[in-house]
């Protein structure tokens, strides 16, 4: 669909002209009290204009770059990106995000739970997702409820054990916004091995969480490593089945499954029910 961010907005200025209230939405969003805001969907930037009159850090993004054009030109010291927003990936999260305006119900069919589980990479620790959308178009609650709660899967599983600083050395592959609370969670001299970033934006680390505790920040990049060093990799790897052959490791053997248990293994490992590899046998 094709827009006009100019007499998109001009609908908005009839209403408020007349003396209907256009805040509904920035009024929900400040009753939470966040410190910043993303709107995804922003349109013209109504609603994001608003938040930052009140004094709230917001970052506007919308598929549409007439909308975003009208957002710039009526609030150019605020932040807007035009992007995909199914694909989005900023280098930060928010206090809240919000998709006002029925976004899911614009978005491509099929895409809808691509669309949520961007917006929920995006929520800090603490945060929240705020959608609003019409229940009677052909997304309905359920399915967003469906789509939320596998967005967040990982996340309830990850941070109970993030509370305190406890751990000796954390294994990250997920990085995003679980890498800062994640690095706060090694104990005295601990260690924060980087791996890889699963959910997508590469997360910047504030320095201050490295001194304090005498924390160290290793990358982990194997696969690099085993072509510049091959001899110190075979010693590494005589090392680990030495502790296997002595029983100081037991790693867990791998599974096979039929090819139709795939829905159920992919529920298992999101639970951490299933531990190892999973073979998928046809």
């Amino acid at each position: 669909m094709a827009w006009d961010g100019d007499s998109y907005q001009a609908r908005f200025d009839e209403r408020a002209a007349s003396g209907a209230d256009v805040h509904g939405e920035a009024d929900l969003v400040a009753a939470l009290r966040p410190l910043s805001v993303l709107d995804v969907g922003c349109g013209t930037g109504r609603v994001a204009r608003e938040l930052a009159a009140r004094g709230i850090d917001v970052v506007g993004v919308d598929a549409d770059a007439s909308m975003i054009a009208t957002a710039r030109r009526l609030g150019p010291a605020l932040e807007w990106h035009v992007a995909d927003m199914c694909r989005l990936a900023l280098d930060r999260v928010f206090d809240v995000v919000l998709m006002a305006g029925n976004v899911p119900l614009f978005t491509a069919p099929g895409t809808e739970a691509a669309l949520v589980a961007a917006c929920a990479r995006h929520v800090a620790i603490g945060g929240s997702l705020v959608c609003g959308f019409q229940l009677s178009g052909p997304y309905d609650l359920a399915a967003y409820d469906e789509h939320g709660e596998f967005s967040s899967a990982i996340v309830t599983t990850y941070l109970p054990a993030l509370q305190r600083p406890n751990v000796d050395v954390v294994v990250d592959p997920v990085g995003g916004r679980h890498a800062e609370p994640a690095l706060r969670s090694t104990r005295h001299l601990g260690r924060y091995c980087v791996i890889g970033f699963a959910s997508g934006p590469i997360p910047s680390i504030p320095l201050n969480q490295v001194l304090l505790n005498n924390r160290t920040v290793v990358g982990v990049d194997w696969g690099g490593w085993t072509f510049k060093d091959p001899f110190g990799n075979r010693a590494l790897i005589d090392e680990l089945m030495g502790m296997v052959a002595t029983g100081r490791l037991h790693p867990t053997a791998p599974a096979t499954r039929p090819l139709e248990d795939a829905a159920a293994v992919m529920e298992g490992l999101i639970d951490r029910s299933i531990a190892g590899k999973v073979v998928l046998v046809p």
